[in-house]
């Protein structure tokens, strides 16, 4: 969930700030965050403590404030794409990392297997995946399961290569 709440805010900062955030994007996830929860905390124990209307605004305008002087400073990220791809892996966690859609992909291999017909193996293999896909935090271990179980069938190269790097999944 956290990982969920993280990768929102990540999504969304690009979008509002574009590139020239990318390799602050983690660290001003982490800082939004912390602000959100202070502020939710305080709330929490005096509703009227602050004004409510105003947080959102505010926060914002800290956010712009961070941005304009890491993009200024050029100072090192604390936190980059490889540490949180590391933390992902030693929890064998994975995370979409690319903007291909996941269901086109699986889309597409549905319709490559219905041609196949016959093969209730690679079927069910293909439940499993899009299950898997489906929660919040996919593991590793069955998606590359699933995976390897399609590489007896060349036409599945590419989905697995692709999938594989969304993922980023040991090939």
């Amino acid at each position: 969930m956290q990982l969920s709440i993280h990768e929102f805010h990540r999504r969304n900062l690009l979008d509002i700030y574009g590139e020239k955030i990318k390799d602050y994007v983690w660290d001003l996830s982490i800082i939004l965050e912390g602000i959100f929860h202070s502020y939710m905390r305080l709330l929490f124990l005096d509703e009227h403590a602050v004004n409510r209307n105003r947080i959102a605004g505010f926060m914002l305008n800290r956010l712009d404030d961070m941005v304009e002087t890491l993009s200024s400073h050029k100072e090192e990220p604390l936190v980059t794409q490889e540490t949180i791809q590391s933390i992902l892996k030693n929890a064998n966690i994975c995370m979409i990392t690319d903007s291909e859609n996941i269901n086109t992909i699986l889309v597409q291999m549905r319709d490559v297997l219905d041609d196949l017909k016959d093969d209730e193996d690679l079927l069910v293999s293909l439940e499993v995946l899009e299950a898997e896909i489906k929660q919040d935090q996919p593991r590793a271990a069955v998606l590359q399961g699933m995976l390897s179980n399609f590489k007896k069938e060349p036409m599945f190269e590419d989905f697995i290569s692709r999938i594989s790097k969304l993922y980023n999944l040991e090939k």
